[in-house]
């Protein structure tokens, strides 16, 4: 992947111009200390995975702030899963540089000095199709690195592993969960689709010893996912510097899920395993793995995409279920 030139390294910049038909996403997630919870939270303008906003992009009135979601996830060995992800019209959302509003829920960052702060998380969600709660604040220490990478030749879709070696502060009311642990934050966003350009990509981060290790496999619109892919990195991030990873390892192929969604790992000598699949969906899987890099075995956090998949219109319908899209009611909009 090329490295993008002059990036802009204001983070997180919640008001960045999104045109008709792309998106921008923030994301966090986290390990508790102890080993036994782990959190993700992805911020949408452009919900890249909402069929509301595939059909809107077909229908061409695909207004990015019209689609706005913030999907929430828990997990825990003593705790039921909980995933939210409702999708909010641009009545309910509010946008400027360090502050993000959807419904209920809503993200501020605070900076402390330039380059580092607190990433303020508030949620106020439901999950979906049983209603079960999930309301609390998450607190992320962040300190950005600069380095920015096109996802593809074209230069539309950009990726920023913004603040890899974060830490986090969890308190939750409901359910009630209080703890620390080490975070991973970066950000996306494009200028149009991701399915019009990418097919597939495998990403996975590996913390160890104050280094995360990222890599990041994608394939190109119609290309085959068991051949190499078009686009590969692999980089460490240490006290915000980025270098390359001389030895990425080779390509492992892990298990399929339930789903049969296709799993890679880069592995330095073969060394990968699927501790646990925490997300098994038609098109989308996340997973805790056992891989080696640079040299140390260690857990990974995983997933894999197939835009082929999404796109399928079997696909789209199961999607309502899990994204429900919340209408415009009339009320005021909350604020942070």
């Amino acid at each position: 992947m090329d490295r993008v030139t002059n990036p802009s390294t204001k983070y997180p910049l919640f008001n960045r111009p999104v045109p008709a038909g792309g998106y921008c996403w923030w994301y966090i997630d986290a390990i508790s200390d102890d080993q036994q919870y782990m959190l993700t939270i992805i911020a949408f303008i452009g919900s890249v995975f909402s069929p509301y906003y595939r059909r809107a992009r077909r229908n061409n009135l695909a207004d990015p702030l019209n689609h706005c979601s913030i999907n929430v996830v828990l997990y825990g060995k003593q705790l039921m899963n909980r995933w939210c992800m409702t999708e909010r019209p641009r009545q309910v959302v509010d946008v400027s540089p360090d502050r993000f509003v959807i419904g209920p829920s809503h993200l501020r960052f605070c900076e402390t000095t330039p380059g580092q702060g607190i990433l303020h998380i508030t949620v106020d969600e439901k999950t979906a199709p049983a209603p079960r709660e999930v309301k609390g604040s998450i607190k992320v220490s962040v300190s950005v690195q600069p380095e920015q990478f096109y996802l593809h030749p074209n230069q539309q879709h950009i990726w920023w592993p913004a603040a890899p070696n974060s830490t986090v502060k969890v308190d939750l009311k409901r359910p009630g969960l209080s703890w620390k642990g080490q975070a991973y934050v970066d950000m996306n966003w494009g200028r149009q689709p991701l399915e019009d350009d990418i097919d597939y990509w495998c990403w996975s981060r590996h913390h160890t010893n104050n280094t995360t290790t990222i890599h990041y496999d994608v394939h190109h619109k119609d290309s085959d996912i068991d051949a190499p892919p078009d686009d590969s990195i692999a980089v460490a991030i240490a006290d915000n510097q980025l270098s390359q990873v001389k030895e990425a390892g080779c390509r492992h192929a892990l298990p399929r899920t339930k789903w049969r969604m296709p799993r890679h790992v880069r592995s330095t000598r073969g060394n990968a395993a699927v501790e646990r699949t925490l997300e098994d969906t038609p098109f989308y899987s996340r997973s805790l793995i056992t891989s080696e890099t640079n040299r140390q075995v260690g857990s990974a956090i995983h997933e894999s995409v197939s835009l082929v998949r999404f796109c399928q219109p079997v696909v789209q319908a199961m999607l309502h279920c899990r994204m429900p899209r919340f209408p415009f009611s009339g009320k005021p909009i909350f604020k942070a």
